[in-house]
């Protein structure tokens, strides 16, 4: 249905939210979205309900005008962080697939992405972003600055 919905109107979207759902658990929904959201600005989604894509970085570009992803992690706190997933999307995320992306935007601003951030694995998460020219931030405005990605458990 998504890509029903996306082949209509994907076009005209500049901001796109999916849902938190469990049907993301069972597809890749996120680079589908993507090719077909040509002038998409913005996309979110939640990083431990949302499959990671499915995207050979050989493949190169995706998407050539999202700028803005947000990463929801809320559902993370209920649950153990799967850091296999986790890693996969913040690879795509450094690698070509989004050309245009500036800025990934952490939700909620504190609690879950702390603990995330204040894990040894995330910090070359953090780095690989920082390295292709992108802004890392919580959903309150606030950089992740570089002493969150050098902290280690």
């Amino acid at each position: 249905m998504l890509v029903t919905l996306l082949d209509k109107f994907g076009a005209q979207l500049r901001t796109l939210e999916l849902a938190r759902s469990l049907h993301s658990l069972d597809a890749d929904y996120l680079v589908p979205a993507l090719r077909r959201c040509h002038a998409l600005q913005e996309i979110g989604y939640s990083v431990h309900i949302t499959l990671p894509p499915r995207h050979n970085i050989m493949m190169g570009a995706v998407n050539d005008s999202v700028r803005v992803v947000r990463l929801q992690g809320t559902a993370l706190a209920n649950s153990e962080v799967n850091w296999g997933d986790l890693e996969a999307h913040f690879r795509f995320l450094a690698g070509p697939a989004l050309p245009a992306l500036q800025t990934v935007v952490l939700y909620p601003s504190h609690g879950i992405w702390d603990e995330i951030m204040g894990d040894q694995r995330f910090a070359p998460l953090g780095r690989a972003l920082r390295g292709r020219g992108c802004v890392l931030q919580r959903a309150d405005g606030e950089p992740v600055l570089a002493f969150d990605l050098s902290t280690s458990s």
